[in-house]
């Protein structure tokens, strides 16, 4: 099933994550594109990050790791091995907005 998602954050405090985006696994010959654009008179910090744990059950602490980290500007990747969710997360900004945007299975 395809997943299309679109995340828009306006912020002006450090250390704010989005919610995880769940992706299907089980897509046969997975690719997921993703694209951070930032906008505003403030700047960012921020990563793209996975996690291997399945958001979608109760109680689950997913593990972040990092895609991409430390960027400052807009950036577009794809990632071809299977992850169970993305999500960003910005790590420093001043009235900024970061709009997170995923695609798979299109």
């Amino acid at each position: 099933m395809p997943v299309r998602h679109t995340q828009r954050m306006t912020l002006a405090s450090v250390n704010t994550a989005a919610a995880w985006v769940p992706l299907d696994i089980y897509q046969k010959d997975f690719e997921c594109a993703y694209v951070v654009n930032v906008t505003g008179t403030g700047g960012a910090r921020y990563s793209v990050q996975f996690t291997l744990d399945n958001v979608l059950e109760a109680g689950v602490s997913a593990v972040a790791r990092d895609l991409v980290s430390a960027q400052t500007a807009a950036i577009d990747g794809t990632v071809q091995t299977p992850i169970a969710a993305i999500r960003v997360q910005v790590s420093a900004s001043a009235s900024v907005d970061v709009t997170f945007r995923v695609l798979q299975g299109a």
